[in-house]
């Protein structure tokens, strides 16, 4: 207990001189574009801080309570290195492209009538796009900023912290929390049905664990998944399918992924795209979304070998079709500005002229995608 207790007091220092330490680096890094971020993690920080100290004069004056205090120390390590992977890290290693990708955002999220704050950006993701709701932090990989094709998926990402807390708490986001509760329900329901008739069947044990397992799966991060879809296409409309494909394509990796044996974060690609193409269709945007589903069918007639008939049980077409519904609904309800194909808004009709222009036969693009980035630059300073 002795050697417990010191070593204890030891740690409980150390994590408040790295907390100090990360403080420090926070006020002194970061451009005007990140001060909310800064101040997240100052604040974070701060109250770490505060905490590991009462939990060190706690220790004094009860050492028998080394058990909760260790506990105490141990949560509070964990959230001190949270901060510093994602916030302070982000502070710290700003690029020369943050400014430009922070005001491109700004734009985006005024021209959507963006319901929540608008995220940070910072070019420091090592894969993908990817969100932090309680930094309120967007991460793009080094280089993201500078093109246009995979930028669609910022709109993915913006829809996150909708139905998480901060979306939850907002009154205007009522229709979607609303819709994004149902829509878990009804696959919950619905596969908890599947596998109890799957269990009385002879031979069904296999199909009650995958039943079990879709139905996490569901309830825990593809509802969300495709509901993020949807408000890609809702908002960026045909780009955002042609960026799904572009990613899905470039990965190389089997689009008609069925869970067998453990959980997956995202659903198959296939069932995203329906998810996609369906919102396109019932947003006015028919043609676009006949010509990226036949490049789908294209990239998919490559790899059907790797659908088998459990696909559609898990993925259910009318399923997919009744949350693209459900999710136009909901964005409109709420107030979102979705794309207008006879009247794209400027930044959305950036991103679908840089598809159409990728297509050209006649044009070069990155000649003019450096060009076209550099006048929306200028015009939305």
């Amino acid at each position: 207990m002795v050697i417990a207790a010191a070593y204890l007091r030891g740690a409980i220092s150390h994590a408040i001189k790295r907390a100090r330490d990360l403080i420090e680096i926070a006020h002194s890094a970061g451009g005007l574009e990140l001060r909310a971020l800064q101040g997240k993690c100052v604040g974070e920080l701060n109250n770490a801080v505060t905490l590991l100290a009462q939990a060190l004069e706690s220790l004094e004056a009860s050492p028998r309570d080394i058990g909760a205090i260790s506990r105490t120390y141990q949560a509070i390590a964990k959230h001190i290195s949270d901060v510093e992977r994602l916030g302070v890290f982000a502070l710290s290693n700003t690029s020369s492209d943050d400014a430009d990708l922070n005001r491109l955002l700004t734009a985006i999220c005024m021209e959507i009538r963006y319901p929540l704050v608008t995220p940070s950006v910072s070019h420091t993701s090592q894969d993908y796009f990817e969100i932090s709701s309680s930094f309120n932090l967007l991460r793009v990989p080094l280089l993201e900023g500078r093109y246009f094709l995979q930028l669609p998926d910022l709109y993915h990402e913006l829809c996150h912290p909708l139905v998480a807390l901060e979306g939850v708490t907002n009154p205007r986001l009522d229709p979607l929390s609303d819709a994004f509760r149902k829509i878990r329900n009804e696959r919950g329901v619905a596969l908890d049905g599947a596998s109890v008739r799957a269990e009385r069947r002879r031979g069904g044990a296999d199909m009650t664990f995958r039943y079990a397992l879709w139905r996490r799966c569901w309830i825990e991060t593809w509802c969300e998944e495709f509901l993020c879809d949807a408000f890609g296409a809702f908002c960026a409309g045909p780009a955002y399918g042609w960026t799904n494909y572009h990613l899905c394509f470039r990965r190389g990796k089997g689009i008609f992924q069925v869970p067998r044996t453990s959980l997956t974060s995202h659903p198959a690609d296939d069932a995203r795209m329906s998810v996609i193409l369906a919102v396109l269709r019932q947003t006015g945007c028919e043609q676009d979304a006949e010509a990226v589903e036949r490049a789908w069918q294209d990239l998919a007639s490559d790899r059907i070998s790797g659908k088998t008939v459990l696909f559609d049980l898990c993925y259910p077409p009318e399923v997919l079709q009744g949350i693209a519904s459900a999710a136009v609904t909901a964005f409109r309800e709420c107030g979102i500005m979705g794309f207008n194909i006879q009247d794209p808004p400027k930044i959305s009709g950036v991103l679908q002229d840089a598809w159409h222009m990728f297509w050209s036969p006649t044009t070069p693009y990155d000649d003019w995608e450096k060009n076209a980035r550099a006048r929306l630059l200028q015009e939305i300073r």
